[in-house]
């Protein structure tokens, strides 16, 4: 069963979810975390200590896009729009720009 849960890093809430599986008869946990650029199955008995590293990966990635982010696009949307990408962003527990740069990009 999927658990969606969310991490506190500088006053801000980071969502992320985990999801056991069986492999092979090998117990693995599936973790999303977009905030932290992990999308990927761990064995069971390393999720701790995973989790535990969460934060600090979680600043090594934002890190990690504003040292590349140097160059500016910009567009317009309506309000509507706007407030729908703010509150999708805000639900993956990301900037606007974050966002945005991840649709584009992926």
């Amino acid at each position: 069963m999927k658990k969606n849960l969310s991490v506190n890093v500088k006053n801000k809430n980071y969502p992320f979810s985990v999801v056991p599986k069986t492999v092979d008869g090998e117990k693995l946990i599936f973790l999303d975390c977009p905030a932290a650029g992990i999308s990927q199955c761990f064995d069971a008995e390393d999720l701790l200590s995973i989790l535990d590293d969460l934060p600090e990966l979680i600043i090594d990635e934002q890190a990690r896009q504003r040292k590349v982010a140097d160059q500016r696009v910009q567009f317009r949307v309506s309000e509507e729009e706007k407030v729908i990408i703010e509150k999708r962003a805000e639900k993956d527990g990301k900037t606007v720009s974050e966002y945005i740069r991840g649709l584009a990009i992926a």
